[in-house]
């Protein structure tokens, strides 16, 4: 390595520790985190098993039952439902605050093992390469999340959707090394991951298809052998995704909404929706970081012997995938789809443009003469983190990190007075000689954390899932003076 210059693997410690510092403030505020809405509504079968002493295999049954329950009446996502049942409050209430653990835990390994699997297997560059882009996609993706208590800190949300773009990141990994290495062992786990993602959320689900059906198209072109080895997954995935359509409570959900889906209209949507949020999401922070990228991936790929052709396609690609990823709510709703949904469309948007740029260096980089420095110089790496900086202060000026919205949560005092406010709740709903509860408001309702309550109305959905779960006649929201009320049994 020359004088004034930085190895790569220096610079990833540098923004893995960047990372894991701003993670620091999530996971604090984690453990004030608290069950809400269809927490209750999908889990209340298997609570009742484990608190009769059935256990974890009692969960497990429970859930399937709600798996069934819900294929006939609501929706037919049938993987998802399963994890959903088995929300960690189900074995007791101190377990919620994982939440955030597994959603953060999922997703910082579906992004690093894609981004490690790309940069050594498909373009042939260094781990400490690929390991930087996932760790800037990372502070990225979970900083600047659309909805931070949808994606991270409310079960239910957060496992539909961050959770399966996590499964579908490390199947993305895994189909890259089954074509390159094969190995039966990778099969097996592809097709499981295959099963469970084509029952998932639906815009996951879609885009699985979209992957690998165009990468089969792909390697048949280039005349790689590698393209048998997808099609019994493939075939898996679309088969799980045709039974999750195919279920009866979707019908029946659809007739819950005025919108007439109509599927020429949807697709041309989609492909609106996706140019206005890749100009809507395009923030300082952002260009900031992929400016701080630009000089990294020019020097590694001075080593690489990828040829990376026809980057406008790549670019084409990467649109037409972003904008179907709004199709099903826009055929089905008429809408973009709640902020949870928006939530995995960005960090999926991150991603492909972190992509873009190295394809489009990679291009650029082919047509000059590979000599000269292979690390970052000082003198170029230098004003681009400087550039980096200020975008990041500049931003923070502006409006706000997640991470900076929990240390103003703890700061404040709200988030430990939320989660206060829910343990004494919990004095009622123990309560088997309270029939009748009346709970008192939230005294705060951090934006990190609050997301639906109960109402003063015994017959809202919220109400009467919370009522179910707890195994309650009847929950209502009462006043700031009615703490401690009870009815008579």
């Amino acid at each position: 390595m020359k004088s004034g210059s930085l190895s790569f693997r220096l610079i990833l410690i540098l923004v893995l520790a960047a990372l894991a510092l701003s993670l620091v403030p999530i996971l604090l505020t984690g453990r004030y985190a608290l069950p809400a809405a269809d927490d209750f509504n999908y889990s209340f079968r298997a609570r009742h098993l484990v608190e009769s002493g059935a256990g974890f295999p009692g969960a497990v049954r429970g859930a399937v039952e709600t798996v069934r329950a819900f294929y006939g009446t609501w929706q037919g996502t049938f993987s998802a439902i399963f994890l959903m049942a088995l929300q960690p409050s189900v074995f007791g209430e101190g377990w919620y605050t994982l939440t955030p653990v597994i959603m953060l835990g999922a997703l910082l390994a579906g992004t690093f093992v894609l981004c490690l699997t790309s940069a050594r297997r498909v373009f042939g560059l260094s781990g400490s390469t690929g390991g930087i882009a996932a760790a800037l996609a990372l502070f990225l993706g979970i900083q600047l999340l659309p909805s931070p208590v949808q994606g991270l800190f409310w079960y239910n949300g957060s496992i539909y959707y961050i959770f399966f773009h996590s499964l579908a990141l490390l199947a993305l990994a895994l189909g890259i090394r089954l074509v390159k290495d094969g190995g039966l062992w990778r099969c097996v786990l592809l097709c499981l991951l295959a099963l469970i993602l084509g029952g998932g959320n639906y815009v996951t689900a879609l885009c699985c298809s979209i992957l690998v059906l165009s990468g089969i198209l792909l390697l048949v072109f280039l005349k790689n052998p590698g393209w048998k080895r997808l099609i019994l997954p493939a075939l898996l995935l679309l088969i799980a995704f045709a039974v999750s359509m195919a279920a009866p409570g979707n019908a029946v959900r659809q007739t819950q909404t005025q919108h007439q889906p109509q599927a020429v209209q949807a697709v041309l949507q989609s492909f609106a929706a996706g140019g206005r949020f890749a100009v809507k999401w395009m923030s300082l922070p952002l260009a900031g970081s992929l400016l701080f990228l630009a000089p990294i991936f020019w020097f590694a790929l001075r080593d690489c012997r990828f040829s990376f052709p026809c980057p406008w396609l790549v670019t084409l690609y990467s649109y037409c995938l972003f904008s179907a990823m709004f199709c099903p709510t826009l055929y089905a709703l008429g809408s973009y789809g709640d902020l949870r949904l928006l939530n995995i469309l960005y960090l999926t948007y991150v991603l492909l443009l972190i992509l873009n740029l190295l394809w489009w260096l990679g291009w650029l980089s082919g047509r000059r003469a590979r000599t000269g420095e292979s690390r970052p110089p000082l003198r170029i790496l230098a004003p681009a983190a400087l550039v980096l900086v200020l975008c990041l202060g500049a931003h923070l000026a502006l409006g706000s990190y997640t991470g900076t919205m929990c240390l103003g949560a703890l700061r404040s005092g709200e988030a430990q007075a939320y989660a206060a406010c829910g343990r004494q709740r919990l004095e009622q709903l123990h309560d088997p000689a309270v029939r009748n509860a009346v709970l008192k408001p939230f005294p705060s309702q951090p934006y990190v954390l609050f997301l639906s309550d109960v109402t003063p109305d015994p017959e809202d959905w919220r109400n009467v899932a919370v009522a179910e779960y707890y195994n309650k006649e009847s929950v209502v929201l009462g006043s700031a003076e009615a703490e401690g009320e009870r009815s008579a049994p």
